[in-house]
């Protein structure tokens, strides 16, 4: 994902500059010139930037609407139609959905994504806001888990892919296995060297008691908040 078009085609003109200095001793630098006028104009027009954005998860990533806050957001920074959005998402979903032998989820995700013109790609960034249910379901395993969907999205999308991992609310902040799974979503992303986590704690709070599902106020501020983080990680990558 990393190679892009404008080395490559940078690379193609000097060799024809090359070549045909070689035959033709006057002709190199007029035609050298002209050449390297298209390519300054040629990224504006045919080949501008393409970035991927792929939201998945399950109740509270479901009931997001990226649409509202953070599609427009992503449109003002880069263009209209310069990152493409792509939603998974289910209520009460685990984990194993992503990762075990089946994986309906990640299927559908790679199904997505495999529609894509990956031609002019030049970031990916895979935003989680899972865990919920393997919390509820007293899992011990979800760091292993989590750790192995990062790693597959990695092998089968791009070892490049930037990561924002949501970390549950603080539904049931008692239950020592629902703070295992909030423990393991940070440690994650902040080991990562393209990853970062998003603190959902303020987004579920109505009339005083926490709830499992943020309210809708809740879930546009963090349409926004990953809005902010996509362009601050789709801005590195062009960087």
């Amino acid at each position: 994902m990393r190679g892009n078009n404008s080395e490559i085609i940078r690379g193609k003109i000097e060799d024809f500059c090359i070549s045909m200095s070689e035959k033709h001793k006057r002709i190199p630098r007029v035609l050298c010139a002209i050449l390297i006028m298209l390519f300054l104009y040629m990224p504006v027009v045919s080949w501008a930037q393409q970035h991927v954005v792929i939201l998945s998860g399950q109740s509270n990533m479901a009931r997001l609407d990226y649409t509202l806050i953070m599609a427009p957001m992503l449109d003002a920074e880069f263009g209209a139609g310069a990152v493409e959005i792509i939603k998974v998402a289910a209520p009460s979903m685990p984990i194993s959905q992503w990762i075990s032998d089946t994986r309906p989820m990640y299927l559908d995700i790679l199904q997505q994504f495999n529609q894509l013109d990956a031609s002019n790609l030049e970031s990916i960034t895979f935003v989680w806001l899972q865990g919920e249910t393997d919390a509820l379901r007293q899992s011990i395993s979800y760091q292993a888990d989590l750790t192995q969907l990062i790693q597959q999205v990695q092998q089968d999308i791009s070892p490049y892919t930037n990561f924002v991992i949501c970390r549950i609310n603080d539904y049931q902040w008692r239950s020592p296995y629902w703070q295992l799974v909030r423990d393991a979503q940070v440690e994650i992303a902040e080991a990562l060297p393209n990853g970062t986590w998003i603190n959902t704690d303020d987004l579920n709070n109505y009339a005083g008691f926490n709830l499992l599902h943020n309210t809708p106020c809740g879930s546009q501020i963090l349409a926004n908040r990953i809005g902010d983080l996509a362009i601050h990680l789709i801005g590195q990558d062009d960087g």
